[in-house]
């Protein structure tokens, strides 16, 4: 177990400074990215002028809504970021390639993400830090219990990652899953405006997506007046995205094994 832990941080760290030469080679596109995720907390900074704030947001809309778009830059990531790499090597031809080199496959998914994870952290810090300039209100003693429970969010979508991309390896195409289900964290989990707000029914749906309930814990340790809002707490959120990840990661590595196999028996994963 030790051995396979040392030979992922390895392989890791091997794809984490192939991720940085490649940003070396194209700066420009990496911080045109970075600006316009920065962007986002001006935005809703005016928007916050707008909008009356009261108890289902904490009391202080722009440091709930803040909360919501750093959060889901950072899961979103997690989401996309193995189908996307995957993407990345199939359409020039390596992925083939990949599977002879002396890497267990297992470790490819969390390889493959790890360098757009490690970015994405430090760009949730720079949005952090432009919306604390801006007037957002945090508890700052519940900062390490919030990156605990961000890790385990963007480790959750990770698991629906590579279910994605288990689709991906035959199909050819992951994006689907990805887009829906980024499009159901969006409207469902509560990232722009308070789940009571839903309709009942919707507001179940929501509770069976793990981006709510580290929505949900991040708000009630972080914001100051937090005392009145619904929803689980961190102990809770902890907990669940822990269960959910131990029922979905064995899933979606068993369906990806199956179609890596499935997929060199029929030829389908040279490329294009």
């Amino acid at each position: 177990m030790l051995k396979t832990f040392r030979r992922g941080g390895q392989v890791a760290s091997a794809f984490i400074w192939m991720g940085y030469k490649e940003m070396l080679a194209y700066p420009l596109g990496f911080f045109i990215t970075q600006i316009s995720a920065v962007v986002s907390t001006l935005v809703y900074y005016f928007i916050a002028q707008l909008v009356h704030s009261g108890p289902n947001v904490g009391g202080d809309y722009y440091s709930f809504v803040v909360i919501g778009i750093v959060a889901l830059q950072v899961m979103s990531v997690g989401l996309s970021a193995f189908t996307v790499g995957l993407d990345y090597i199939i359409q020039q031809g390596r992925f083939e390639s990949f599977l002879v080199e002396p890497i267990n496959w297992r470790i490819l998914p969390f390889g493959l993400a790890a360098w757009p994870i490690l970015v994405n952290l430090m760009t949730a810090f720079a949005m952090f830090v432009v919306a604390v300039l801006l007037g957002a209100e945090f508890r700052w003693d519940a900062i390490p219990l919030a990156l605990v429970i961000l890790v385990l969010g963007a480790a959750a979508n990770h698991a629906v990652g590579v279910l994605a991309a288990s689709v991906k390896v035959l199909a050819k195409r992951g994006d689907p899953v990805v887009g829906l289900y980024t499009l159901a964290t969006t409207l469902l989990s509560g990232a722009i405006f308070p789940i009571a707000l839903l309709p009942q029914v919707l507001r179940w749906i929501s509770y069976c997506l793990p981006p709510t309930y580290v929505l949900s814990a991040l708000r009630k340790i972080l914001l100051p007046g937090s005392a009145s809002l619904p929803g689980p707490s961190a102990g809770q959120a902890i907990l669940l995205l822990l269960a959910f990840m131990a029922v979905l990661y064995p899933l979606a590595m068993f369906l990806y094994a199956r179609a890596l196999e499935y997929g060199r028996r029929m030829g389908l994963l040279a490329g294009y």
